[in-house]
């Protein structure tokens, strides 16, 4: 299976397009705004001609596919793959999983949170804006460049202490690619003419290699802005000061890294979501593009 996508409805979550070994495929995001799979599903050829003048039968099928997300529900007599490893259980499928199963990539342990420096070459530092004890850092280390958040601290109240480090590792190249696709403004606010509250937008590239993802979407924060108002009254306990208390949470714009051919224990990709307060106005994105001109130069 080589699909290729020719209509995209990302308010609606699936894509029609055509698969290059033969017919016709319907892309069905099976989730919630960034967290989910694709799964895939033969369409005839009057079918997909009849898109995008029609969208009855093929946004009938995506709703009845959504609502049964049982892996033998409706239209599984037309299924062809799932990127649920699990969901693959036919001839076809199980062939198409075993071809597109990642290569074996270089393993990076978690870097040394005290002294960076143990991992590789340190390129950048800075701390997140809203939690100073947040540490991110881009270290470099052979070919690749590791991203890594770092802080010591503990999850519940009657936890202990401990380092929490988060990592994403990445070809050198992937970060003059990350900070050109921002800029090119291929993903934008709906005031800027990008998708709107309930769509979102990516766009792949591979890089020596490995499939790498942007996406844009929202995130929930604890921290107001102007214009916003919760969603709902979500309270989660949070440490603020050494206090435990109930905090409001708000939806604000991001931009999310996903590394798609490194994969975390439980199949899902490696990434960092970066919101675009902390990118454009807290030095995240300045440091993107100092490292991606170091990279540019030749100079990692």
């Amino acid at each position: 299976m080589k699909y290729r996508e020719v209509y995209t409805a990302y308010n609606k979550y699936y894509t029609v397009g055509v698969d290059e070994d033969g017919g016709f495929l319907l892309q069905v995001y099976m989730g919630w705004w960034i967290i989910g799979y694709d799964r895939y599903f033969r369409i005839t050829k009057e079918e997909f001609d009849a898109y995008p003048a029609d969208h009855t039968f093929i946004e009938q099928m995506v709703e009845a596919i959504v609502e049964n997300r049982s892996s033998s529900g409706a239209y599984f007599d037309r299924f062809v793959f799932s990127e649920k490893p699990e969901e693959n259980r036919t001839e076809e499928s199980l062939e198409i999983l075993k071809s597109r199963l990642p290569p074996k990539f270089a393993e990076f342990p978690d870097i040394d949170p005290l002294n960076p420096q143990n991992s590789g070459r340190v390129l950048a530092s800075l701390p997140d804006y809203q939690y100073p004890k947040l540490m991110y850092y881009f270290v470099a280390s052979g070919s690749h460049i590791i991203i890594a958040s770092c802080i010591f601290s503990r999850l519940k109240p009657d936890e202990p202490e401990e380092w929490h480090i988060d990592q994403v590792v990445l070809p050198q190249r992937a970060i003059p690619w990350f900070v050109d696709t921002i800029e090119s403004e291929v993903l934008k606010n709906p005031s800027e003419g990008g998708p709107s509250t309930d769509e979102f937008k990516w766009v792949v590239e591979t890089i020596d290699g490995e499939k790498l993802k942007v996406s844009r979407s929202q995130i929930l924060s604890d921290k107001p802005i102007e214009g916003a108002s919760p969603v709902y009254e979500l309270k989660i306990p949070r440490e603020i000061d050494g206090l435990f208390s109930e905090v409001s949470y708000y939806y604000i714009f991001a931009y999310q890294l996903s590394t798609l051919s490194r994969l975390n224990k439980r199949g899902f990709a490696l990434e960092f979501t970066f919101s675009d307060e902390f990118l454009f106005q807290h030095g995240m994105f300045d440091a993107f593009k100092r490292v991606a001109e170091m990279v540019r130069k030749g100079e990692v």
